[in-house]
């Protein structure tokens, strides 16, 4: 889960780093774009002052007397020059304005391309920090339940451990009652024995294996109604 969330957070780092370059070159592209508009406003304003100084020029040829039509001549030869000089720049200017029209439309077409790509790119970049909170919060919650885990595992331990040291507690005394159980069978088998009917009553219960806390509390006197039995000695013969 960490590796997952560690490749996500490169991903939205890298989608990042596209979504700034993406944004440098729209930035290029409009500047560009400012440029060529400039430059095809500059071609036309040349071309409008060229007419104009072309008419002046045409019109003081037409008020000059005959006497300068000579020297007119070669001016006007001249001004025809720079006539075919500034129609051939103003033709080049067309095309370089047409051109220029084209790179203005294929910039405005990749400027939408690239609006639309950089959209995409921040949908996703959303799309990963979204899955990226969500995995966050996975993460949190595994670490939680594992900590409970943690904490129940040591509870049972805790309680096996517990029981261990009941088992074990319960097997010793067992242990000392079968030496009790031995230890008065020896003795019976030696000779007669004089018990109460008490101890009688405990050295059977303990040769049945059933003695417990419990009953031996029954057994001591006003724990609760008993059989009228004597207290007196009982001679015990030998099994």
């Amino acid at each position: 889960m960490e590796e997952e969330l560690e490749e996500e957070q490169s991903n939205a780092e890298l989608l990042g780093d596209r979504y700034r370059k993406l944004l440098l070159q729209v930035e290029s592209l409009t500047t560009e774009l400012s440029a060529e508009r400039s430059f095809s406003a500059k071609a036309e304003s040349g071309r409008q002052q060229l007419e104009r100084q072309i008419q002046e020029l045409r019109e003081r040829l037409g008020e000059e007397d005959a006497g300068a039509r000579a020297r007119q001549k070669m001016t006007i030869a001249a001004l025809e020059s720079k006539l075919a000089q500034a129609e051939e720049q103003l033709e080049q200017e067309s095309r370089e304005r047409i051109l220029s029209g084209k790179l203005v439309r294929r910039a405005e077409k990749r400027l939408k391309e690239v609006v639309l790509q950089v959209e995409e790119e921040r949908r996703v970049a959303d799309q990963l920090r979204d899955q990226l909170e969500k995995g966050n919060l996975r993460v949190k919650q595994l670490k939680r339940q594992l900590e409970e885990a943690e904490e129940e595992a040591s509870r049972a331990q805790a309680g096996r451990r517990r029981l261990q040291r009941e088992l074990e507690d319960v097997t010793e005394s067992a242990e000392s009652m079968n030496r009790e159980v031995t230890t008065l069978r020896n003795r019976l088998r030696r000779g007669p024995l004089t018990f109460t009917t008490r101890t009688v009553r405990q050295v059977f219960r303990l040769e049945e294996g059933v003695a417990s806390d419990e009953e031996a509390e029954e057994a001591e006197p006003g724990s609760g109604p008993q059989p009228q039995e004597s207290d007196g000695p009982q001679e015990v013969q030998p099994q």
